[in-house]
């Protein structure tokens, strides 16, 4: 079940750019292994779902009591299917745009990297 909703995070439209996220050398698959344990116990903290109200208008307690607990809350079902998929197609564009490698002046396609005039 986790796997599923971890699924449903990402964006399913942007290209998937190999980066290496560090080098941990002989210690590399135990932190690949890390990395995944904690997506599934984040996944299954209970703290995220819509956004539910109580009769006077304020989140509900639950939502708040997840908020102390964990201090964050993640909403879910905030944005509909067509804003979701303008943000998503930012997303591509700015990653299209990103520099071809660290420092970088030129994205992939010899353009000007995006921020790299700063």
């Amino acid at each position: 079940m986790a796997g599923d909703l971890l699924g449903e995070m990402n964006m399913a439209n942007l290209p998937l750019v190999e980066v290496t996220i560090g080098d941990y050398g002989a210690d590399e698959s135990a932190m690949v292994r890390y990395r995944q344990e904690g997506s599934v116990r984040a996944l299954a903290l209970g703290n995220r779902g819509p956004i539910r109200l109580d009769e006077y208008g304020r989140l509900e307690a639950q939502i708040l009591d997840s908020y102390k607990r964990y201090g964050f809350y993640i909403f879910e079902g905030v944005f509909d299917r067509a804003e979701l998929e303008e943000v998503e197609r930012d997303i591509a564009d700015m990653l299209d745009r990103a520099p071809a490698s660290k420092d970088a002046p030129l994205d992939r396609q010899g353009r000007p990297a995006l921020g790299a005039d700063r």
